[in-house]
């Protein structure tokens, strides 16, 4: 009976969780992530200005045991804050 529960429950805990975050899009951080801080193939966006006036560097994780370099973009910035937490 509580396995049922649990396993009905489940997915409506899920959606609270990411509902609850209110996180949409990249993160975007003032310094690059160090290595191994993106997963392979996560996007994140690095406000550092070294992509000049209404640009954002968007870093793109590698992975070592993979053979995966991390990716490099300069895109234009979106409307949002940058996150301070590292």
């Amino acid at each position: 009976m509580k396995k049922t529960i649990v396993l009905i429950l489940f997915p409506f805990f899920l959606a609270g969780c990411t509902q609850a975050t209110g996180h949409k899009g990249p993160r975007i951080y003032q310094t690059e992530p160090r290595p191994g801080k993106i997963q392979s193939g996560i996007k994140v966006l690095v406000d550092d200005n070294s992509c000049g006036p209404g640009k954002i560097k968007q870093v793109t994780g590698g992975s070592k045991r993979l053979g995966l370099d991390r990716k490099y973009a300069c895109i234009s910035k979106p409307s949002q804050e940058p996150d301070k937490s590292i």
